[in-house]
């Protein structure tokens, strides 16, 4: 009797090993399946990240670009201004200025400046001329001045 029990239970065992064989086969190709995706998402996610860093590189550039140009619309803003600023300066140093020379100096040299226009006057007056010296320190980076004949012998004639 114990071959028959045998004999009737090996359908039964070889259904299961075949089932068992069957289940490790379809656990095996779902863990393929998986490690597929996770590539494909991980290269997705690469691709992605790239391309961020692309744009992100992209708005850097685009930054730096308008921040040139930025300046460079400044700079020439201030070239323009100090054009402008420089002919009000020749307009106003004209003759209804009383005729005051305007002459671009840098600040730290004002003294030396009119120290120097200082010692023309005395020179002058060595000379036998009388002459007066005007200074307008009004203007930034620039000395307006002007000499004045005191002699009432000496004409000066514009020709």
């Amino acid at each position: 009797m114990q071959a028959d029990q045998i004999l009737s239970l090996a359908p039964w065992v070889m259904a299961f090993v075949f089932g068992t064989f069957i289940l490790l086969m379809w656990r095996n190709d779902r863990h393929q399946e998986m490690s597929l995706r996770e590539r494909e998402l991980r290269t997705q996610m690469e691709l992605r990240t790239k391309e961020i860093e692309a744009k992100r590189a992209v708005e850097v550039l685009e930054e730096k670009s308008r921040s040139k140009q930025a300046d460079e619309e400044n700079t020439a803003r201030y070239w323009r201004e100090r054009r402008e600023e420089e002919e009000r300066i020749r307009e106003k140093a004209g003759a209804s200025s009383g005729g005051f020379i305007v002459v671009d100096i840098a600040e730290s040299q004002r003294g030396m400046f009119q120290d120097l226009l200082k010692g023309f006057e005395e020179y002058a007056k060595l000379k036998g001329y009388g002459v007066a010296f005007s200074v307008d320190n009004t203007f930034v980076g620039k000395v307006a001045f002007k000499f004045t004949l005191t002699d009432p012998d000496v004409v000066v004639v514009n020709d």
